[in-house]
């Protein structure tokens, strides 16, 4: 399992990890969103959950059982449609590749990721997650979309969702966590960084 903080482009690497000749599943693309207030945007529409877990099966069904699989670390629900519960425990008792970041490389990751969209679609997504996120907070950061300062946005959203991460990471993970420190937010650059990590805990 990949896991790491919003902004750290773990779908990306995951890409690029398939592209090394890895078996991946891309649960976010199989749910059409991203999985967070912000995940829907520039999305098609979502399947309903049976059809979700319909298409994961037969992905799943396509792959050698004996290599490692890849996914994402992910919240039971992907925005609307949910995972099988038995395949989202066995995703947090596995072993899984943790990637750190600096907030600043992830928040100019995620400026150029959802800089293009609608600012209004922003502006939605972030009037979503209010009432956790603060008054205060969301007053600044509207202001900030509105001068286009993309960067500063991302970083106070990354305040929020940093914590949301942490919490989530020790209240459902169990497995082995190995931590690959990422300087840059080059996915190929972290995709072999991964594979090499992986490759020295396996000598």
């Amino acid at each position: 399992m990949l896991a790491g903080p919003t902004g750290s482009g773990k779908t990306e690497i995951l890409a690029e990890l398939a592209k090394s000749g890895e078996q991946v599943i891309d649960l976010e693309e199989l749910a059409n969103h991203r999985g967070s207030a912000f995940g829907a945007l520039g999305m098609p529409d979502q399947p309903t959950s049976q059809q979700f877990q319909n298409d994961l099966f037969a992905e799943y069904q396509k792959l050698d059982k004996s290599r490692r699989i890849w996914v994402e670390s992910e919240s039971l629900t992907i925005g609307r449609v949910y995972l099988p519960e038995p395949f989202w425990k066995k995703m947090n008792v596995s072993p899984s590749v943790k990637i750190e970041m600096a907030r600043e490389v992830r928040a100019t990751r995620l400026a150029i990721d959802y800089g293009h969209l609608d600012v209004e679609g922003l502006k939605e997504s972030i009037l979503k997650i209010q009432q956790n996120f603060g008054g205060n907070r969301v007053r600044e950061s509207l202001e900030l979309l509105d001068d286009g300062k993309l960067e500063e946005v991302a970083l106070l959203l990354l305040e929020y969702y940093d914590k949301r991460y942490s919490f989530g990471r020790k209240k459902n993970t169990s497995g082995h966590a190995t931590v690959v420190e990422c300087s840059s937010g080059d996915p190929q650059t972290n995709a072999e960084l991964v594979l090499n990590e992986m490759k020295q805990e396996h000598v």
